[in-house]
């Protein structure tokens, strides 16, 4: 019994620790075909917007304990801040108390 006991706990610990696993990135592509935009969040802290398929402007950002900082780098010139969530295949950012809806482009 006591050869099982430590095999036991550890596959436990594996289990919970898998299951918790980590919170969805916010980085790759996100999508809003109601507004014909998609985000793009790379790795190193940058990105960009397309709209209507056409490049739109490029920005760096931070994403945080669910804020999402960007600063705009060419047109804007501005650095806003949304409250945001992420599940693994959606992006929801409050814009002016308002929801909008992204999803996840799957490559």
């Amino acid at each position: 019994m006591k050869k099982l006991f430590l095999p036991v706990i550890i596959l436990a610990l594996v289990l919970i620790t898998v299951g918790c696993g980590s919170k969805p990135s916010i980085v790759g592509s996100w999508e809003n075909k109601e507004d014909a935009v998609v985000i793009t969040f790379d790795k190193n802290g940058t990105g960009y917007t397309k709209i209507e398929n056409n490049y739109y402007d490029s920005f760096i950002y931070t994403y945080k304990d669910g804020i999402l900082k960007i600063k705009y780098q060419t047109i804007m010139e501005a650095e806003l801040s949304y409250k945001c969530e992420i599940t693994e295949d959606t992006l929801e950012i409050n814009i002016d108390n308002k929801k909008v809806i992204y999803k996840r482009i799957k490559d």
